[in-house]
């Protein structure tokens, strides 16, 4: 394989990010609820196009995982970048759309596909219907 790739545009304004480098990276993330430790040490890597799910038993520490990623909770201890920034709650409000489960909307009466197209309009996303497809 070949040295270069191709550069996309990135989601934070003036900062392309190269295809190959993570779009989220979490290294060493600890987190707890004392006196209960409910995250210890979870490292990964998030490349775009990927799709990730996450697998627990109750209290496994998934929800708590994802608001640390959505910037609405701290981590004790650990590093969280997007796009190979330090993660700042208003760079992932630019950057990401969260659609938490659990809660009652109406977005539980449309299909997926309607989901997709009704935030990506919310977010003035272009090329919408092909990027939905």
């Amino acid at each position: 394989m070949g040295e270069s790739y191709e550069r996309r545009k990135s989601p934070l304004p003036g900062d392309p990010a190269p295809v190959n480098d993570p779009v989220v990276e979490v290294s060493d993330l600890h987190k707890a609820y004392p006196p209960r430790k409910v995250l210890r040490g979870v490292s990964l890597r998030l490349y775009g196009g990927e799709i990730v799910g996450l697998l627990g038993l109750n209290g496994a520490g998934k929800t708590t995982f994802i608001k640390l990623l959505a910037g609405l909770l701290e981590p004790d201890e650990g590093q969280i970048k997007l796009l190979g920034r330090p993660l700042h709650p208003a760079t992932v409000r630019s950057a990401v759309a969260l659609l938490k489960e659990g809660q009652p909307s109406f977005s539980e009466f449309l299909t997926p596909r309607e989901c997709l197209l009704y935030y990506g309009h919310l977010l003035g996303i272009k090329n919408l219907e092909a990027r939905v497809a």
